[in-house]
């Protein structure tokens, strides 16, 4: 498919295929749960930006869905979770999540090896 537009303006999508192979490279280790719940729905919708700004209140499992507070000209949104992805979330949220703050009080939704936001 030819997409026109400047080169800076463009950005990668993913086919399914290259989601699935994101999915199965992530481990069974802290991180590794963490980026299974990030992927792929949370790489796919949102850029990077607006990943790494999510709060754990920003998701509703019980409604599975994703509150987007500055989405397309700066209005709230919500972006639906589908399949495993509200498992993933959850399991990461109860258990990876807790381990990774150590203690600390941290809103963001992802956090790296250090407990601070991603």
């Amino acid at each position: 498919m030819q997409l026109k537009g400047k080169s800076t303006n463009i950005k990668g999508i993913l086919s399914k295929k290259e989601i699935t192979k994101l999915y199965e490279a992530t481990t069974e280790s802290v991180l590794g749960l963490r980026d299974r719940a990030a992927d792929p729905v949370l790489w796919v919708w949102f850029e990077k930006k607006r990943r790494t700004s999510l709060n754990t209140d920003d998701i509703l499992l019980e409604k599975e869905l994703v509150l987007v507070r500055k989405g397309k000209g700066y209005k709230a949104s919500y972006v639906p979770l589908t399949g495993s992805n509200n498992k993933d979330l959850e399991y990461y949220l109860n258990f990876s999540r807790p381990y990774l703050l150590n203690g600390k009080k941290e809103p963001a939704l992802l956090l790296n090896a250090n407990g601070k936001r991603l």
